[in-house]
């Protein structure tokens, strides 16, 4: 049997493993060019280490996204975990140390098929993860989750068109044969974002509910296995009083 101490600190242990599986893995949805453009300045508006030139490259390690949520939540980023590399094996060590250590504690994670299309500079590929990233920062500083869904329905509906900056050129750039069908698609798009992301955070709670029932069932269990163990307790103490007696007599 075991004491009340060993107990409680098994409780507690049950509790952090299952806080963890709070995390969701997260794969990138696609992005429209006004997210694009939202992407390239929001970079901008970042002080990076490394001159800027081309995006998909200078991100391929990991290493400028590291100091991007560095700059906004210091407290979750070790800089000196992502040396740059051109190495590939070490392109994703960097990312994967990034999605463990960091986006994790987040309560996120990327998918591996986004971080196998970065390190492989894919066209398109970091930009929404940036998109992403951004949002679960977001959504990090600003909790509650409710505050999420309000900062990206303003982030889709009241943004006005930017202009992209100079460092980074979008990779997509609509003709006037398609200007038309963007302006009938942008809404749709803007919704199913938020449907995705809406999805995201019900899931999140759905977790939780049920971690918060887990809980209870194990504070119960506890509780039980410490009377059983008060009750064997007070059983020892009669045996070894009983035992006091007849030798006293």
């Amino acid at each position: 049997m075991k004491s009340s101490q060993q107990l409680n600190g098994l409780y507690f242990d049950c509790l952090k493993t299952l806080q963890l599986l709070i995390t969701i893995i997260m794969k990138a949805p696609s992005i429209d060019e006004e997210e694009l453009q939202l992407v390239y300045q929001w970079v901008d508006s970042v002080p990076l280490s490394r001159p800027k030139r081309n995006i998909a490259r200078d991100f391929s390690d990991a290493l400028l996204m590291a100091e991007i949520v560095h700059h906004f939540i210091p407290r979750l980023v070790d800089i000196h975990n992502y040396p740059g590399t051109g190495s590939v094996t070490q392109k994703e060590a960097n990312w994967n140390t990034l999605n463990i250590k960091v986006f994790k504690k987040m309560g996120f994670q990327l998918h591996q098929d986004d971080i196998q299309s970065i390190v492989k500079c894919e066209q398109g590929a970091i930009e929404k993860v940036l998109r992403l990233v951004q949002l679960q920062i977001t959504a990090y500083l600003s909790s509650p989750a409710t505050k999420m869904i309000q900062s990206m329905t303003s982030g889709y509906t009241n943004q006005r068109p930017v202009v992209p900056p100079s460092h980074y050129k979008p990779i997509i750039k609509l003709g006037k044969n398609l200007e038309i069908v963007k302006q009938q698609n942008r809404t749709q798009q803007a919704n199913n974002g938020i449907d995705y992301y809406e999805e995201v955070i019900l899931s999140k709670d759905r977790q939780i509910e049920e971690l918060k029932q887990t809980i209870e069932i194990m504070d119960l269990k506890i509780k039980k296995l410490e009377q059983l163990l008060s009750l064997k307790d007070s059983k020892i103490d009669a045996l070894l009083s009983g035992k006091d007696q007849k030798l006293r007599k």
